[in-house]
């Protein structure tokens, strides 16, 4: 079995309207959320900004966390060692975060993180 995290930066998610409550929602029966990673008030993932600092924007890219080095010296992934990409923060208590454990380590939880930049929301198509 695999697990593969998705991550998003300065992009945008389709919610239902109905779920939200009313200082967020839009008319109709969806609303465009912003959504990013790298927000330190609701929603920051330590160790974003290694995946920001190896990509573009507009760009979506498949890591793998778990990768060997192909030099025989060198160490393994340096998810190996720490929770980096599974450990949350926020200054601002808005719902509950789902965090690894404090001496898991990422690998533990996955082996994959899909980066998605700059993602505009799908927009739904009205009935």
């Amino acid at each position: 079995m695999l697990a593969v995290n998705p991550l998003l930066c300065d992009s945008y998610l389709t919610h239902s309207s109905r779920r939200l409550p009313s200082i967020l929602r839009s008319e109709g029966k969806y609303t465009k959320l912003p959504a990013s990673h790298d927000d330190i008030w609701f929603n920051y993932l330590y160790g974003i900004e290694d995946v920001k600092r190896v990509t573009e924007p507009y760009t979506k890219t498949l890591f793998k966390l778990d990768a060997k080095t192909q030099n025989a010296n060198a160490k393994g992934s340096p998810y190996h060692e720490s929770n980096r990409m599974f450990r949350m923060f926020h200054l601002l208590p808005v719902g509950n975060i789902a965090n690894a454990q404090e001496n898991a380590v990422t690998t533990d939880y996955g082996q994959y993180v899909i980066f998605i930049r700059n993602s505009d929301w799908a927009e739904p198509i009205e009935n």
